[in-house]
């Protein structure tokens, strides 16, 4: 299996957002930016994680959520990146980045653009995920979407 590319995004390294819900890299504390760092390190080595991973428009009974036709539209997806992981009573882990409902949940989550099988583009951080936030309705604050 090839190593996969993860890039990050021009809007969220040079980005001034920082909100209890994103948060811009400039703005990432230690403990956060060793998450990012952890990911990217063991997505790029094609290891697995211990965090829940799945697809931003889908619920966790992987129907279409309302308002989500963005996220679909670019592939956005989410990973629970921890630190501060809960795990439930049928854990397992997320390998190649497939969907994980049964991975650890966290706060901190990892929101990416699945670019193409090989390549990845971390567009945000949320240090208190946020469930379902709307895509596509202008009056909903989305800094994924601005």
């Amino acid at each position: 299996m090839s190593e996969k590319k993860v890039i990050l995004d021009d809007a969220f390294t040079d980005g001034s957002t920082k909100t209890d819900f994103f948060v811009d890299f400039k703005h990432l504390n230690d403990v956060q930016i060793q998450s990012i760092s952890t990911f990217v390190a063991k997505v790029s080595n094609n290891e697995p994680l211990p965090g829940k991973n799945k697809p931003s428009w889908l619920d966790d009974n992987l129907q279409k959520l309302p308002h989500t036709d963005n996220y679909e539209d670019n592939n956005f997806w989410h990973y629970h990146c921890g630190p501060n992981f809960n795990t439930g009573k049928s854990f397992s882990m997320t390998f190649n980045l497939t969907t994980n409902l049964n991975g650890a949940t966290s706060a901190e989550v990892i929101h990416y653009v699945k670019v193409t099988d090989d390549e990845i583009q971390i567009v945000g951080f949320s240090p208190k995920h946020q469930p379902f936030p709307s895509s596509d309705k202008l009056e909903d604050d989305n800094p994924l979407f601005d």
